[in-house]
């Protein structure tokens, strides 16, 4: 009985922290992911330069450019993060466990969306313009 006890005390603390953790400010968050980026896998930029506006837009603004680059930068960022797996298929676990207000819910419905896309840069920014847009729960 008292293990439950303990079981059910650290559900509810972690419920009540992922629900603290979501009243980070949106652009706090998009900071925090930039920096990661920026520090952890600076070959995406390098691979593959999106201009200052894409940059800004994205971390900024929430927007995502529509050019190949754009999109094959995201694909190098997730992939690199580990939120694609190996056969490109969309690693809902990771997904969830990094970034802030993100729901099953959220992963699954945009991950359903993506999967008919064969092109790996397109399914992942098309994974990423609908988790950002998902009933705007990102909006800056």
């Amino acid at each position: 009985m008292n293990i439950a006890k303990v079981l059910l005390t650290i559900s509810a603390v972690l419920v009540f922290a992922r629900a603290f953790e979501a009243e980070v400010e949106t652009k706090v968050i998009y900071d925090r992911w930039r920096n990661r980026i920026e520090q952890e896998h600076p070959e995406c930029a390098k691979t593959w330069p999106i201009t200052d506006d894409e940059r800004e837009g994205y971390f900024r603004h929430g927007e995502v450019a529509d050019t190949p680059t754009f999109k094959c930068y995201v694909h190098c960022v997730f992939k690199s993060f580990n939120l694609v797996n190996e056969d490109e298929s969309v690693n809902r676990d990771e997904i969830y466990k990094m970034f802030e207000r993100m729901t099953y819910q959220m992963v699954d419905f945009c991950g359903g969306r993506v999967l008919e896309k064969t092109h790996n840069c397109e399914k992942t920014f098309e994974l990423v313009n609908c988790l950002l847009h998902y009933e705007k729960v990102y909006t800056l």
